[in-house]
């Protein structure tokens, strides 16, 4: 018995199959850039200031979008297939995790920054 890709007609399917799904991510994407491209300068700040942090480009801010929304599309497809709701549990965990991490990170400079002006601090006479 052979595998669907082991045989040469299963291995054409298979790629179109991959061109055809492809094609429609980049139709999607180039639809999201006309569209992102296309917006008023107040819709362009407001996108700046969720995904940056006081101007300078948030990673974690990005990569909780782009995992909540594989998160969603997951869910949608699940639902359809299984007809029924997954467990979110994960998910929210694993969604959450990359801004948590971030977010502790810098409230611990923050307070270690405190803690160091606070003891550079002289005692006034």
């Amino acid at each position: 018995m052979t595998s669907a890709i082991g045989n040469q007609s299963g291995l054409v399917v298979w790629l179109v199959y991959f061109l055809a799904k492809a094609g429609i991510a980049a139709f999607l994407l180039a639809g999201l850039y006309f569209v992102l491209s296309h917006i008023p300068e107040r819709g362009k700040k407001f996108l700046e200031g969720v995904f940056s942090d006081g101007g300078n480009p948030s990673f974690s801010r990005v990569a909780t979008a782009v995992l909540l929304t594989a998160c969603l599309w997951w869910d949608t497809y699940f639902l359809y297939k299984m007809k029924a709701l997954p467990d979110f549990g994960g998910q929210i965990a694993f969604v959450t995790l990359i801004y948590g991490v971030n977010v502790a990170g810098s409230t611990v400079a923050k307070f270690s920054n405190a803690a160091t002006a606070d003891a550079n601090k002289q005692p006034q006479q």
